[in-house]
């Protein structure tokens, strides 16, 4: 299949016609495509579980395509590039088809052909946010652990928003396994959990937040202060929203305070 045709597949695919992309791509079977014809092809089924109307196909119906694509891509001696691989197992983990995803990247580790890298497991992280699963989120951390992949602050956001995501999680849970990637927490990853906990009702773990930003020495900033304020107040609790607004904001205390207290727990109202 010749380049022009690869690039025509990629025009379809951003314009949400993954199944007039896949009839470019209809002759490529038995014969030597390129890289690039492969990873748009897989796209390109990706998408179409994802579309609306009659196009739209099952994940099985696609898993089965692209697993056809790779025996055909490895018979032809093509190699695809790792993003493609992690683009792949990212649409399973936001399917819900875990254990093909972690196949998938158990498969291309193991063959040693492919390093991941950060960002790639920064990816992978940012798709488990999609199926809410604790186990997903686990299972790149152990992964990227063996790959021996520091993480950094953007691995550590999308690990905090993957695992607030799941059901069972909660501030403290995420702070703490936030801090065992011994990365240095920032004012955004505490907002991101000040604000799961107050979406919660928890205007006691949003406040414990507080507390642990002070400890690490780590300032909170406008959204923090707008986060704290709203969320008081959906919780029909003035007295906290004040609370907040004073120890945030200190120059609308009416005391003459330089150093703020942290506020209670407890709502007064």
């Amino acid at each position: 299949m010749p380049p022009v045709v690869a690039v025509q597949m990629g025009h379809e695919l951003k314009a949400h016609a993954p199944a007039h992309a896949l009839t470019l791509f209809a002759g490529l079977e038995g014969r030597r495509g390129t890289a690039a014809c492969y990873a748009n092809a897989i796209e390109a089924w990706t998408q179409l579980t994802k579309v609306r109307g009659p196009e739209r196909v099952t994940w099985q119906t696609a898993s089965d395509a692209i697993t056809r694509l790779l025996a055909d891509m490895h018979a032809a001696g093509v190699e695809l590039s790792a993003d493609t691989y992690v683009s792949y197992a990212c649409a399973l983990l936001s399917a819900g088809q875990s254990t093909e995803a972690f196949a998938l990247l158990d498969d291309v580790l193991a063959a040693g052909h492919h390093q991941l890298d950060a960002p790639a497991f920064t990816r992978l992280l940012g798709a488990c946010s999609s199926s809410a699963e604790a186990n997903d989120v686990n299972g790149v951390l152990q992964r990227m652990e063996a790959a021996g992949v520091p993480p950094n602050e953007f691995t550590l956001g999308a690990l905090v928003k993957s695992r607030l995501a799941t059901p069972s999680a909660t501030s403290a849970d995420v702070l703490a396994l936030a801090r065992s990637t011994g990365v240095r927490l920032n004012t955004v990853l505490f907002n991101m959990i000040i604000d799961a906990s107050l979406r919660a009702g928890d205007i006691a773990g949003a406040v414990h937040q507080l507390h642990e930003m002070k400890k690490e020495g780590v300032a909170p900033d406008a959204v923090t202060l707008r986060l704290l304020v709203n969320g008081a107040t959906r919780q029909a609790c003035p007295s906290m929203a004040t609370q907040f607004l004073m120890y945030v904001s200190p120059r609308v205390c009416t005391r003459a305070c330089t150093t703020p207290r942290v506020p209670s727990h407890a709502c007064a109202c």
